[in-house]
């Protein structure tokens, strides 16, 4: 068994001078996070996330689950009116929430092992990749995480008094109703518990009936309290079961290999020194030292089995599924000192800290600059507003111009695969019914939009119906905007011939010469209004060249050029 009190004898003790630089360099890592946080490319599903506080704010959201955030940011459109800039603002919360998870693991290493150890552990923390590049996303994630941490500091190593099981229950619910992906560190506290039952089974009993009470007691007043908030929902129920099937079953062993590959290569001290940890805590059960403590620690590891089965264990997954398992970090570390002469335990740990800060240099110092940035993104949606200065209905992939509602299907590779196993077109409808105003080419799905389909995996392609509706109704107007238009064919000279307008609105015609439209004559440059329907065009004169009409009357088109083809960085 782990004597609690060596772990925590003698922390009025003066830092020493490796503890001191630890500590520095743990901050070093938050300072560094500001230049992620303000220059890494915001990914796609950051927009998304953005879009439900605007969706909530219009009464349209109408999912109840994992959308609790809605509630807490909608501040952010008082920032800018670039919704880039609201996502930075609202990092920077996301970084302070991190701050505290740091925080917390600390203290959960505290709990196991000495002050240098602990410090340690939580700068291989700090400085691991994904956590330096996506720990601070505008996501669920860095939320749910230090809900969870603190409710296992709460909890682990302690006795488990009314007040810690109620508060530990109660963030254990919040948690749930911010992401249903806190299920994943439910094993860790069935373990603790089921120690408990194991050797107190009365006391154990108790202490599950209030840690699980306050959970679903947290729950139940939270959901009742945001569904009041929302319109009505499709069955929680059938969302849960839904989620899991798609994330879960039919993936396969290591859905997301690459990523692993990734950090493996990238992170090999972290993943070293956590290894030690586990081969020695296994060991602690062949020299039949394993008690409750150990157990405890043990579980810490066990979040991080959703990279053998969970479909979405991306980079940003990674932070939430590794913080408990910075304990076992902790305890590996320890393990590999108690190897070394006094004399090596210095070098070693100095050699730690220059691989740990090359890290930070190399992730959150060097990349975030690098390829499609922030600003990028911040001038292509200062344009987009400049072009429609008022919300309009738009086509897209996520929710890009999250202040504007989106229509159509939600173009993730999962909503890509919903989409094509249904087999029915849908943009027909939504065209006709929501009168988008601009398609925002930033998916693959669009590409046959500026001619390059055919480079795209068919994973991403649309259905045939509903490219052709696209192509007809969209013409390039700047960059990967594309407005309501019609390309009449230049071998077109004279005579009527008949045309569809898919939205209404006023249409300028450009190009050399005029037309007679629906028995009126149009001059290049003029405006006519025409309703969604059948038209008919004469071209009276025509002096080569294509003839089109545009719509939107004075609509502004940047100069600047833009030939950006990956909105997102491959993000």
């Amino acid at each position: 068994m782990i004597d609690h009190n060596t772990a925590v004898r003698g922390q009025h003790v003066p830092f020493s001078l490796i503890e001191k630089a630890l500590i520095l360099l743990i901050f070093s890592t938050f300072a560094a996070r500001f230049l992620v946080v303000s220059y890494l490319n915001i990914s796609w599903d950051e927009f998304y996330f953005l879009s439900q506080v605007y969706e909530a704010r219009a009464g349209s959201l109408v999912s109840h689950l994992q959308t609790l955030h809605v509630h807490f940011f909608q501040w952010l459109s008082l920032v800018s009116a670039n919704e880039v800039d609201q996502i930075i603002a609202a990092r920077i919360v996301m970084l302070a929430l991190q701050g505290g998870t740091v925080w917390l693991i600390y203290g959960l290493c505290r709990r196991v092992v000495d002050r240098q150890a602990g410090l340690l552990a939580v700068l291989a923390y700090s400085s691991f990749s994904f956590s330096l590049l996506v720990g601070s996303s505008f996501r669920t994630d860095p939320i749910v995480t230090i809900l969870l941490i603190g409710a296992l500091y709460q909890l682990f190593l302690r006795d488990f008094t009314i007040r810690r099981l109620v508060f530990a229950g109660l963030l254990v619910g919040v948690a749930a109703m911010v992401t249903i992906k806190a299920a994943i560190y439910l094993p860790i506290f069935a373990v603790m518990f089921l120690l408990l039952l194991t050797n107190e089974f009365k006391k154990g009993l108790i202490a599950t009936f209030w840690f699980g009470g306050s959970t679903l007691l947290a729950i139940t007043i939270i959901y009742l309290w945001h569904s009041a908030t929302m319109p009505a929902d499709v069955a929680a129920s059938q969302m849960v079961t839904g989620s899991f099937n798609k994330t879960v079953w039919p993936n396969g062993l290591f859905p997301r290999f690459d990523v692993l590959v990734y950090t493996l290569l990238s992170d090999v001290f972290l993943w070293l020194i956590l290894f030690v940890g586990c081969v020695n805590i296994l060991s602690k059960s062949t020299r039949q030292e394993l008690g409750y403590n150990w157990w405890a620690i043990a579980a810490m590891i066990l979040p991080l089995g959703a990279i053998f089965i969970y479909r979405n264990a991306f980079a940003y997954f990674y932070p939430f599924m590794m913080a408990p398992a910075i304990v076992i970090v902790a305890f590996g570390w320890t393990k590999i000192r108690s190897l070394l002469r006094r004399a090596l335990q210095t070098i070693a740990v100095i050699a730690a800290m220059l691989v740990m800060m090359a890290s930070v240099i190399s992730k959150a110092i060097i990349l975030p600059t690098q390829g499609i940035t922030a600003d990028d993104q911040r001038q292509l949606l200062a344009e987009i507003h400049k072009i429609f200065p008022e919300p309009v209905t738009y086509i897209d992939r996520n929710s890009m111009v999250s202040s504007f509602p989106k229509v159509g299907p939600f173009l993730s590779t999962w909503g890509l695969e919903s989409y094509r196993a249904a087999g029915q077109p849908v943009y027909g409808n939504v065209i006709t019914e929501r009168q988008p105003q601009f398609l925002l080419l930033n998916s693959p799905a669009f590409a046959f939009m500026n001619g390059i389909n055919d480079t795209v995996m068919e994973q991403y392609q649309l259905l045939s119906n509903d490219k052709d509706i696209l192509k007809a109704t969209y013409i390039h107007h700047w960059g990967p905007v594309y407005v309501p238009g019609i390309l009449f064919d230049q071998d077109i000279v004279k005579g009527s011939t008949g045309f569809i307008v898919s939205i209404s609105g006023d249409y300028v015609l450009e190009g050399r010469g005029a037309a007679l439209i629906d028995g009126k004559w149009v001059a290049i440059g003029d405006a006519i209004f025409l309703d969604a329907g059948e038209h008919v065009v004469n071209f009276g004169v025509h002096e080569g060249g294509h003839l089109l009409l545009r719509w939107g009357k004075n609509l502004y088109k940047p100069e600047m050029p833009y030939d950006i083809q990956d909105i997102y960085g491959s993000r």
